[in-house]
C-alpha cells in the first residue's frame, strides 16, 4: 500500500526485504521486514506525503 501511495504520488520506489523472509513465509519478524526506499533528495517528502495520509505532522526525525 505505500509503495502505490509513493508510486501513485511520482516517486521512484524500490523495496528492500530479506530474502529467507520470502522463502520462509515471514511477516512479523526481523526477517519479514521490507525496506521502502526513496531517492534521498526526496525522503522528507515521502515522510510528509505519508504522514498527511495517516493524519499526523512530521517532527523531521526519521
Amino acid at each position: 500500500m505505500i509503495k502505490g501511495l509513493l508510486e501513485s504520488s511520482g516517486f521512484l520506489v524500490r523495496l528492500q526485504a530479506e530474502p529467507l523472509g520470502k522463502v520462509y513465509g515471514l511477516t512479523v519478524s526481523p526477517m519479514g521486514m521490507v525496506l521502502i526506499q526513496v531517492p534521498e533528495s526526496l525522503a522528507e517528502q515521502a515522510r510528509t506525503l505519508l504522514a498527511a495520509e495517516k493524519g499526523e505532522e512530521t517532527s523531521g526525525a526519521g
